[in-house]
């Protein structure tokens, strides 16, 4: 691409409709659009069209911007309409299950175990027991949450089952920082769940997977089994598997962690990098093919149909899936003779794979992929430009080094976005991991292809056993490194923006040497310290009480500036989902210290840090909260709560009472009904998800002036 002449829009024409339609994918995906706007865009594209119809020649070449403006609103809104015609959301069906016992007929069609003795599963109902006449016509997917040791192992997928207990509409937290998982369930139009164990779930028929489900799983089955017998060490395999097949589910977690962190996670994970690896062997074994039918294309005849084949052994993410179909317009550009732009086809898969599955704009693996491949496109010969090189390994270093820069531009916003941290080490962690991880993966080939002949296969597994042991000490190493990681970056939408506005204008200053573009990132960079000042200035005079959504334990905050008072029982087994819950809500609030209470313990706390002091009294399974010069008092019951509060005495100044996770259904109602006698404001955590306010914001009962 010649930067001096600007985009070559001939040679580049997705470039012109990828980002258009990627805006109305967003928009409707977002629901920030719908058929009202997309009926506007379409009015607005013939209003413009009409006039330029009429034109001669000469006129429409004056007037081209019309056809200009016509275009783009046709592809906006094509956008809009496929996101509107496939997400689940707006055919949401009706709540019509009830709490009334029925049997419901459900195919299993994926189980995923996530602890030991409890699995989720995903199926279909297909009847009822009574036949209601609504599934007959009208299948439903349900999330199943299936508790029992001995259930959760023998179900599988491809199964038909029975449950007998009542669907819930699935419901969000409501914790600060954790997802929308009712709006992710959603978007798979799943709107429904069951929790079901031993006595309420009943295997009818094992069906079986599909052919291609089996044959998959018995691939895997295969390849985890000769990379075990041929790599020795539990760990070198576990990881060896995940290279070649992307199933991480074994992998120790304190190594995914250090992979993460260091920003060589992509090397474990199936991405380009493997597919490109592949492809490359494929056509290698095909040339000799080639050259003697004189068939330029019969190799990606064969090819392809294989890569894609690896594809969706692994798994099939959004990532992999871009992989193979760029490799797939690269082949048959290739095979028709013309060499392919990589720019352009990563416009004109974006564009075809969303018009597929539009859902996938919001996939991180998605969003990443086509982030580093665009960065890599952009910027990786301006950084290998700045070196001139004639040694050959030279070379290959700085082509190596100028990639893993380049990558990181473009990517680095949503990873801190993302992940809310950045790896600083990225680069010298790459350098040795990177070519490891390549090698690795031709060895894993090796000793399966070679399985059968274990005087190949033996030294072959060891070998890569060494390589692994290598590449996983050189990331612990880094990461044990101090500072090797800026964490505890809390950024929203805007930010990342701003983000690509402020990159945006340093490539306009940098590769084309615009003044303008200078003074374009100036001015998002400017947008970004006044915003992060906002937020520093909003975040010491924060003050919220939480009481979270944790299981069914008693799990409550309050937050003061930069810090945090958590309280919760600590005759309570520590869970993992407590820690979890407590981490997203400190760096959702940006919480620098963190000070812990026990609710088990009668006393008086009395917590500040200065700006908002609290005053706060623990027993009886309640908990009052008060803020200093503040009237109003929130009261939190417990599972330790009265069974009859009814003949309990309340301060006039009690603004709400509020039912902890810990609270059984029955002992909520009695809560409630106290609630609506004294007429106080009143919260169901269970039901109604976090409890999240300031106490500043609630109506209190002011007491009666006596005479």
């Amino acid at each position: 691409m010649d930067q001096r002449n600007g985009i070559p829009w001939k040679k580049n024409p997705f470039l012109r409709i990828a980002p258009p339609f990627l805006m109305g994918i967003t928009l409707g995906w977002q629901q920030l659009a719908g058929i009202w706007t997309f009926s506007c865009l379409i009015m607005i594209g013939l209003t413009f069209l009409a006039p330029w119809s009429i034109m001669t020649p000469s006129k429409r070449w004056v007037w081209k911007e019309l056809t200009g403006i016509s275009f783009y609103c046709f592809l906006i809104a094509s956008g809009i309409l496929c996101s509107y015609l496939k997400d689940p959301r707006h055919f949401k069906p009706q709540d019509r299950h009830g709490s009334h016992i029925r049997v419901y007929l459900i195919d299993v069609t994926d189980v995923q175990q996530y602890t030991p003795g409890q699995c989720r599963a995903t199926g279909m109902i297909w009847g009822t027991i009574p036949d209601d006449g609504e599934h007959g016509n009208r299948k439903e997917r349900i999330l199943l949450n299936i508790r029992t040791g001995r259930m959760s192992e023998c179900i599988r997928a491809g199964d038909q089952v029975a449950i007998t207990v009542p669907l819930q509409s699935i419901q969000s937290s409501g914790n600060p920082g954790s997802s929308d998982m009712a709006n992710l369930y959603a978007c798979q139009g799943i709107f429904h769940q069951a929790d079901a164990d031993e006595n309420s779930i009943l295997i009818l028929e094992h069906h079986g997977q599909s052919f291609w489900e089996s044959a998959f799983q018995n691939a895997r089955s295969t390849i985890e089994t000769i990379l075990h017998r041929y790599v020795k060490d539990n760990s070198s395999a576990a990881l060896a598997v995940a290279l070649l097949t992307g199933y991480r589910t074994v992998m120790d977690p304190d190594l995914l962690k250090a992979y993460t962190e260091t920003g060589t996670i992509h090397v474990i994970a199936i991405s380009g990098l493997h597919l490109g690896l592949i492809y490359a062997l494929l056509n290698l074994f095909m040339s000799p093919l080639a050259s003697r039918s004189g068939l330029r294309w019969l190799p990606n005849i064969i090819s392809l149909p294989l890569l894609w084949l690896f594809s969706f052994f692994t798994g099939g993410s959004a990532s992999v899936i871009r992989s193979a179909a760029m490799y797939s317009i690269s082949g048959i550009s290739n095979a028709f003779g013309r060499k392919p732009s990589m720019i352009n086809g990563l416009a004109a898969s974006s564009v075809l794979l969303l018009a597929y599955r539009p859902a996938w704009i919001t996939d991180i693996g998605f969003q990443l992929s086509y982030t580093a491949l665009m960065s890599i496109g952009i910027f990786q010969p301006f950084f290998r430009n700045l070196i001139r090189v004639t040694n050959p390994m030279a070379s290959w270093l700085r082509d190596l080094v100028s990639v893993t820069l380049a990558a990181q531009v473009l990517t680095l916003p949503l990873v801190a976005f993302h992940f809310h941290q950045i790896p600083l080490l990225f680069l010298p962690s790459n350098l040795l991991a990177v070519p490891l991880s390549s090698l690795i993966l031709l060895l894993e080939i090796g000793v399966c292809s070679f399985s059968t002949f274990p005087y190949m296969a033996n030294p072959l597994g060891a070998v890569t056993e060494k390589l692994i042991n290598i590449m996983n000490d050189h990331v612990l190493g880094m990461n044990r490194l101090p500072h090797s990681v800026l964490g505890n970056i809390n950024m929203e939408v805007w930010h990342v923006i701003a983000c690509y506005g402020m990159i945006t204008g340093i490539t306009i200053w940098l590769l084309h040497g615009n003044r303008k573009g200078l003074i374009i990132s100036l001015i998002f960079l400017l947008a970004i310290s006044t915003g992060v000042s906002f937020r520093t200035w909003k975040r010491e005079r924060q003050s919220y009480l939480i009481v979270f959504k944790s299981g069914h334990e008693s799990l409550q905050g309050v937050i003061n500036g930069g810090a945090m008072l958590v309280l919760y029982d600590k005759r309570a087994v520590s869970s993992a989902n407590r820690e979890k819950t407590i981490r997203q809500a400190l760096l959702h609030f940006g919480v620098e210290r963190v000070d812990t209470a026990d609710l088990s313990i009668a006393r008086t706390i009395h917590w500040g840090t200065g700006i908002v002091d609290w005053h706060i009294v623990t027993g009886n399974g309640q908990v009052s909260y008060r803020k200093k010069d503040s009237h109003c008092i929130l009261n939190v019951v417990s599972s330790d709560a009265p069974d009859q509060p009814e003949g309990l005495s309340f301060p006039d100044t009690l603004s709400m009472i509020i039912a902890d996770g810990s609270c059984p259904l029955w002992k909520i109602q009695q809560w409630k009904s106290v609630a609506e006698r004294l007429t106080l404001g009143f919260h169901s955590v269970p039901q109604q998800g976090a409890f999240l306010q300031g106490v500043e914001y609630l109506p209190c009962r002011m007491p009666e002036q006596k005479p």
